[in-house]
Protein backbone atom coordinates (compact mmCIF):
# COMPACT_ATOMS: atom_id res chain seq x y z
CA UNK A 1 0.00 0.00 0.00
CA UNK A 2 1.46 3.33 -1.07
CA UNK A 3 1.66 5.96 1.71
CA UNK A 4 -0.52 9.01 1.33
CA UNK A 5 1.23 12.35 1.28
CA UNK A 6 -0.12 15.82 1.83
CA UNK A 7 2.02 18.46 0.14
CA UNK A 8 3.20 21.16 2.48
CA UNK A 9 1.86 24.60 1.59
CA UNK A 10 4.43 27.24 0.71
CA UNK A 11 5.38 29.17 3.81
CA UNK A 12 7.11 32.47 4.05
CA UNK A 13 10.83 32.06 4.84
CA UNK A 14 10.50 35.31 6.77
CA UNK A 15 7.79 33.82 9.03
CA UNK A 16 9.94 30.75 9.71
CA UNK A 17 12.95 32.95 10.49
CA UNK A 18 10.83 35.00 12.94
CA UNK A 19 9.64 31.84 14.66
CA UNK A 20 13.21 30.51 14.96
CA UNK A 21 14.41 33.89 16.30
CA UNK A 22 11.67 33.87 18.92
CA UNK A 23 12.63 30.35 19.99
CA UNK A 24 16.33 31.35 20.08
CA UNK A 25 15.46 34.24 22.40
CA UNK A 26 13.22 32.10 24.63
CA UNK A 27 14.92 28.70 24.89
CA UNK A 28 18.54 28.47 26.05
CA UNK A 29 20.92 26.86 23.57
CA UNK A 30 21.90 23.23 24.11
CA UNK A 31 25.47 22.85 25.26
CA UNK A 32 26.99 19.35 25.34
CA UNK A 33 27.95 18.41 28.84
CA UNK A 34 27.12 21.72 30.48
CA UNK A 35 23.33 21.89 30.51
CA UNK A 36 20.28 19.65 30.41
CA UNK A 37 17.17 21.28 28.98
CA UNK A 38 13.95 19.88 30.45
CA UNK A 39 10.48 20.99 29.43
CA UNK A 40 6.92 20.17 30.32
CA UNK A 41 4.07 21.20 28.06
CA UNK A 42 0.34 20.85 28.51
CA UNK A 43 -0.85 20.40 24.93
CA UNK A 44 -4.54 20.49 25.92
CA UNK A 45 -6.37 17.42 24.65
CA UNK A 46 -3.65 16.22 22.29
CA UNK A 47 -4.93 13.20 20.41
CA UNK A 48 -6.70 13.13 17.09
CA UNK A 49 -5.31 14.51 13.85
CA UNK A 50 -6.89 16.35 10.96
CA UNK A 51 -5.00 15.18 7.88
CA UNK A 52 -4.62 18.69 6.53
CA UNK A 53 -2.45 21.76 7.06
CA UNK A 54 -5.32 23.65 8.67
CA UNK A 55 -8.19 22.53 10.85
CA UNK A 56 -11.67 23.10 9.43
CA UNK A 57 -14.01 25.30 11.40
CA UNK A 58 -15.90 23.26 13.99
CA UNK A 59 -13.51 20.27 14.03
CA UNK A 60 -13.39 19.74 17.78
CA UNK A 61 -9.86 20.08 19.15
CA UNK A 62 -8.09 18.18 16.38
CA UNK A 63 -4.48 19.01 15.61
CA UNK A 64 -3.35 19.52 12.04
CA UNK A 65 0.01 19.14 10.29
CA UNK A 66 0.91 22.80 10.94
CA UNK A 67 0.28 22.30 14.67
CA UNK A 68 2.51 19.21 14.69
CA UNK A 69 5.26 21.03 12.82
CA UNK A 70 5.21 23.91 15.30
CA UNK A 71 5.11 21.60 18.33
CA UNK A 72 8.10 19.68 16.93
CA UNK A 73 10.00 22.94 16.33
CA UNK A 74 9.75 23.69 20.05
CA UNK A 75 10.34 20.27 21.60
CA UNK A 76 13.37 19.44 19.45
CA UNK A 77 15.23 22.18 21.35
CA UNK A 78 15.02 20.24 24.62
CA UNK A 79 16.79 17.13 25.91
CA UNK A 80 13.84 15.81 27.93
CA UNK A 81 10.19 16.69 27.33
CA UNK A 82 7.07 15.69 29.29
CA UNK A 83 3.88 16.17 27.30
CA UNK A 84 0.69 16.49 29.32
CA UNK A 85 -2.90 15.78 28.27
CA UNK A 86 -1.92 13.28 25.58
CA UNK A 87 -5.08 11.21 25.07
CA UNK A 88 -5.53 7.54 24.20
CA UNK A 89 -5.65 8.17 20.45
CA UNK A 90 -2.01 8.77 19.56
CA UNK A 91 -2.51 9.23 15.81
CA UNK A 92 -0.90 12.68 15.93
CA UNK A 93 2.31 11.19 17.38
CA UNK A 94 2.80 8.56 14.68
Amino acid sequence: MKPTSWPCPRRSPRARARREETLDETVPAKSDGSNLLIATWNLRVFSDLTKAWSTPEGASLKRNFTDLHLIAAVIRRFDVVALQEVRGNLRALR
